[in-house]
């Protein structure tokens, strides 16, 4: 074992930590290694990769109590390790989240955001957070999901399918009495 904990697959520790040890950093990222152990998904993360990971940080995410697997993925892309250089390159351009949700990539001289499928706006504040199996990339707020199918049984051999939004916009302030749910 390393003296941090990571431990490659051929035994060695790495130059960095994958995905999933990395978001386990205490001072950025523990809220959402917690939220990502829970609803299962460090497994994934602990995959081969490579992954792009939106990342909200501690600070964002204080006080929240849950966070849907959903809306997690929705903060994944899987298949490329995207750098904030290439994602300045990429201005318009969609993503496809583990959600199967798009992205839209906005650039400009200030910055990387991401335009989730609601529409809200979330930047990129740290950027090239290294990772064995890809990189994190540390936003300002959690992304949004939307258009969850759901099937209701009416009688037996008849369902009818309706499609029910789930909104999740960046948490806003709350004292830490307050309790917070995500998705």
């Amino acid at each position: 074992a390393s003296s941090r904990g990571w431990v490659s697959a051929f035994g060695k520790e790495p130059k960095e930590p994958g995905i999933a040890s990395a978001t386990s950093d205490p001072a950025s990222f523990s809220s959402l290694a917690g939220f990502l152990t829970t609803a299962g998904l460090i497994e994934a993360l602990q995959g081969k990769g490579p992954f792009t990971v939106f990342a909200p940080s501690n600070a964002v995410l204080d006080g929240v109590t849950s966070v849907s697997a959903e809306v997690l993925k929705q903060h994944v892309v899987a298949g490329k390790a995207y750098t904030a250089a290439d994602l300045m390159k990429m201005d318009g351009e969609k993503l496809t989240t583990l959600q199967g949700q798009q992205l839209t990539v906005q650039s400009n001289v200030f910055g990387v955001a991401l335009e989730d499928p609601l529409g809200n706006t979330i930047h990129v504040d740290r950027a090239n957070i290294p990772a064995t199996n890809g990189i994190i990339h540390r936003i300002t707020g959690v992304l949004s999901i939307t258009g969850a199918v759901e099937s209701t049984t009416l009688k037996p051999g008849e369902t009818t399918t309706a499609t029910t939004t789930t909104t999740v916009t960046t948490i806003p302030t709350t004292t830490r009495s307050e309790e917070r749910r995500v998705g």
